[in-house]
């Protein structure tokens, strides 16, 4: 797995907010360890991971991510629920999931 930029954009690309994204991973460490070693490569600061969304909003409380991924599988059984709490959390953010 790996990000695609388009020809010629840094990794410092800001995407139209003004500066570096930031990135809040949910998933259960393994998948957490291998989605920071990506997004590092590329030049994204991932501010915290956490296998809980309240953990996360706990975590990020002094620092808002840009985006939020989140990776569930049977350990989060309500991917709903748990895309509410993270669009209450962080309004502003992009939610992946």
């Amino acid at each position: 797995m790996s990000l695609t930029r388009p020809a010629g954009m840094s990794s410092g690309f800001d995407g139209g907010i003004g500066m570096d994204p930031t990135v809040g991973i949910i998933a259960e460490k393994t998948m957490a360890r291998r989605m920071v070693e990506i997004l590092n490569r590329d030049g994204i600061a991932v501010v915290s991971c956490a296998e809980r969304v309240a953990d996360l909003a706990a975590a990020c409380s002094d620092r808002q991510p840009h985006v939020v991924v989140l990776s569930w599988d049977g350990t989060l059984s309500d991917g709903s629920a748990a895309m509410r709490v993270i669009t209450s959390a962080w309004p502003c953010a992009e939610s992946l999931a």
